[in-house]
């Protein structure tokens, strides 16, 4: 071998455009092009915009939290972005971008401002109920919340405190000057029920539901990804019943788990998402951007998990639509579903706030079919009686404690 030859640099290695979703390979210059053609990790599927968010989000999550989402992607090969959803008398069936905005959406540092003067006077007011010891110890998570939701906040992933739901001042849908479209208002969505939520970067939520409603999600500040995920449909066969109380139930332990931490922070890993990534199928991705200036709607069922890539304030509305009814009391039964599954195998109560967001997926459901005219569909709330019906049947049996629904209703299950 010649002098020269020994002399000739060794050529970098380049890892695959397609890392991001989990692709190992390292190639020379002119190697890279023609392996990603044939790469197995290439997103044949996505368009650009999706990708393009997709990618933002494993790469926060690998810088920030030290898993690899692209895996998953394996499973979702056709993720697909919410579409503009302009006429919004008809209730979609899908997530969907809507044009419902505060005209005059001030900076985060003003919301943030606006948001800790509420939480105060909240805290004002529980100082007399919690005396001594207590109330100091929430006095320093709230203070320790509010320095995370400030820009420029260097917290760490780990150290990242649970997102806060507090009921928005009165004035602040007048304040921002955001209104409520008549189409919706019609459908129950109530000015008095705005809440939002403090979430500061780096949090992750568990996989959840609205409590079975519709929700309308308005980013006032900062910047999330969500992913959400098609409800089941009812299995017709004993096979696919099986199957369908399976994923249900190993979802429902997932985020039970999670949402059980005594600790007041996020978790550090999403292990046991990534785990379900199979049985999570018909995915949707969407950002919660106030500079993209886009309200999101999420229909009744959809699961969904979201990510904060920057300190949040995100308004919201829940609601039910009679369209959805069936379907939310449907996810409800499901939930007791696995309960009851969960009780048998660990023989153990049921969490208070599993039990508090059944009840209140219950008396939303019990609002919608009170807000509608019996005249205007009778064999519609008919059929929702009756679910309703069998549903308090299954929540009698688990012993819930709750008062029955007749005296409420007029009817008897």
């Amino acid at each position: 071998m010649s002098d020269n030859a020994k002399a000739r640099p060794k050529s970098k290695l380049r890892p695959c455009p397609f890392k991001y979703l989990g692709c190992k390979k390292r190639l020379g210059h002119n190697s890279v092009k023609r392996h990603a053609r044939k790469c197995t990790r290439r997103p044949t599927q996505l368009t650009e915009e999706v990708e393009a968010i997709w990618k933002k989000l494993t790469r926060h999550c690998k810088d920030n939290h030290g898993f690899e989402m692209g895996r998953a992607l394996h499973h979702w090969s056709q993720l697909k972005l919410p579409e503009e959803h302009t006429d919004l008398s008809v209730v979609p069936n899908e997530p969907v971008y809507i044009d419902m905005w505060p005209e005059d959406l001030p900076s985060h540092a003003k919301v943030l401002q606006d948001m800790q003067a509420t939480v105060n006077r909240a805290l004002d007011t529980l100082r007399d109920e919690n005396p001594g010891t207590s109330f100091e110890e929430l006095q320093k998570l709230n203070d320790m919340l509010f320095e995370q939701m400030a820009d420029g906040s260097e917290h760490l992933p780990e150290a990242t405190l649970r997102r806060l739901a507090v009921k928005a001042p009165i004035n602040m849908l007048s304040k921002y000057k955001l209104t409520v479209p008549p189409a919706l208002e019609k459908m129950g969505v109530k000015r008095s029920l705005f809440n939002v939520n403090i979430t500061p970067k780096f949090s992750i939520t568990d996989i959840h539901l609205d409590f079975g409603c519709d929700a309308l999600c308005v980013p006032l500040s900062g910047e999330k990804i969500v992913l959400l995920f098609k409800p089941e449909p009812q299995a017709t066969i004993q096979n696919s019943v099986g199957a369908r109380e399976k994923a249900w139930y190993d979802t429902w332990v997932a985020r039970s788990v999670a949402g059980e931490r005594e600790e007041d922070v996020s978790p550090p890993d999403c292990e046991w998402f990534l785990s379900l990534a199979g049985q999570l199928p018909h995915s949707y991705i969407a950002t919660l951007s106030s500079t993209e200036r886009k309200t999101l709607w999420i229909p009744a069922g959809w699961k969904h998990i979201v990510f904060t890539l920057s300190p949040s304030f995100l308004g919201g509305f829940t609601f039910v639509p009679q369209e959805h009814l069936n379907e939310m009391v449907y996810q409800i039964g499901c939930e007791c579903q696995a309960i009851a599954r969960w009780e048998a195998e660990n023989e153990d109560v049921v969490p208070q706030q599993l039990s508090e967001d059944l009840a209140e997926s219950v008396n939303a459901a019990r609002q919608a079919l009170n807000a509608e005219q019996t005249h205007k569909d009778p064999v519609r709330q008919k059929r929702a009686k009756a679910l309703l019906g069998e549903l308090h049947a299954n929540l009698l049996e688990k012993d819930f404690g709750w008062q029955p629904l007749e005296k409420d209703f007029g009817w008897q299950p």
